[in-house]
């Protein structure tokens, strides 16, 4: 039995996947460039910059960020989601700064901005801006979700299923998510098996409706099989299904 069913059922059957790409800090703007233009030539319809710092490499090089985000911004139709993940490394100052310009651009969405320690500058930077602000990979279990809950007040929580304990801990995670009206967006680099538990889990919460994180080299595969030898194909678009899976 599929283990959505198990855990009451889908509410969605189809999902969008951005493709998410890293490196940010060691590329140039127009390195990032050629990437993010060949996942929109491979029919990714969103997409995430990420740019690797950490939080030890606090505001390294806002002005550079920023030429990489606005030419990836500009080379993409403003349909297209584009989102930035800054790895933890900016000040609380330098987020609010570099968020209110990704603003004037468009953004869709601005992930763990300062150090994932600081939950105190999360909220600050999430109150200062309107793009919705992301954190929670680095958060294992319900009880740290709680704190950041209550301590931080991201706009959207990003249990990763890989880091979290698994299917369990993240269905309660995604209870207090749903418990405090909270956008649940998860974390997940893994594409094979790491995709495929954590569509199962989020096709069963009505609150889980934004793309999803794919890492993989291409924008198709073949991870979430049916049943032997009938697969659903993974597509960016993504036409997924995991509730039948």
């Amino acid at each position: 039995m599929p283990i959505n069913k198990l855990m009451g059922g889908a509410a969605h059957s189809t999902f969008t996947m951005y493709k998410s790409i890293g490196g940010g800090m060691r590329l140039t703007p127009d390195g990032m460039l050629d990437l993010v233009k060949e996942a929109h030539d491979q029919g990714f319809k969103a997409v995430k910059i990420r740019m690797d710092y950490g939080p030890f490499n606090q505001d390294t090089d806002l002005d550079k960020d920023f030429e990489m985000f606005r030419l990836c911004r500009e080379c993409l139709p403003d349909s297209m989601p584009l989102s930035f993940d800054a790895n933890n490394g900016y000040s609380v100052n330098g987020a609010i700064k570099q968020g209110r310009r990704f603003e004037e651009l468009g953004i869709y969405h601005f992930e763990e901005p300062v150090a994932q320690y600081n939950y105190e500058g999360i909220r600050q930077v999430a109150d200062a801006l309107d793009v919705p602000v992301s954190a929670g990979e680095h958060e294992y279990t319900r009880w740290q979700f709680r704190d950041l809950i209550l301590q931080a007040r991201p706009d959207i929580l990003q249990p990763d299923i890989v880091k979290c304990a698994g299917i369990t801990e993240m269905k309660r995670i995604a209870t207090l998510a749903e418990t405090f009206d909270m956008q649940l967006l998860p974390h997940q680099t893994q594409p094979s098996i790491g995709n495929a538990a954590s569509l199962h889990v989020v096709s069963t919460l009505p609150q889980s409706t934004r793309p999803h994180e794919y890492t993989g080299p291409a924008p198709t595969s073949t991870i979430f099989s049916t049943t032997p030898g009938n697969s659903k194909t993974a597509k960016s678009q993504s036409q997924t299904a995991p509730a039948s899976a």
